[in-house]
């Protein structure tokens, strides 16, 4: 199984941050590839909200189907789901960095099947720079705008 987590300190108060990820609408605004999502059962987040993100990537749109199987707020968001038929977890972690600053880590999981293990070196590279971009991308967002 693929592994990948990144981190990133944001200057806000735990709460602030994660009640800005948790609201669904906010997701293509600080996730740099995801160019629609769309909640599937209703508007409240929680433990069994399901949801379709679509993800653009390499001049193609791809749509990811997940589950949200942890909603501890304000300290753990997780998912569980698939996209192209290949199973993936994903998870944020909000901790306090100090007075007003939030680390927040992104993690992921991905079931690559066992005649595809040669693209495993890649898939990290890109889950990485994903991870990397997103959390850069959140922490731009969430510091540029102190009224969020």
């Amino acid at each position: 199984m693929l592994k990948v987590e990144r981190d990133i300190t944001i200057a806000r108060q735990v709460e602030e941050v994660f009640a800005f990820v948790a609201d669904f609408d906010h997701f293509t605004l600080w996730s740099t590839d995801v160019v629609k999502a769309e909640l599937l059962n209703g508007r409240r987040v929680g433990v069994g909200t399901r949801a379709r993100i679509t993800r653009r990537a390499l001049g193609q749109n791809f749509d990811m189907l997940f589950e949200m199987v942890h909603f501890d707020p304000p300290w753990h968001i997780g998912f569980e789901g698939e996209m192209l038929g290949v199973p993936f977890r994903s998870a944020l972690r909000f901790r306090p960095a100090g007075t007003d600053r939030t680390r927040v880590t992104q993690s992921g999981e991905v079931l690559i099947p066992p005649l595809l293990f040669f693209v495993e070196p890649t898939a990290r590279q890109v889950l990485a720079a994903t991870f990397e971009n997103d959390l850069r991308k959140l922490k731009q967002v969430l510091e540029a705008d102190g009224q969020r």
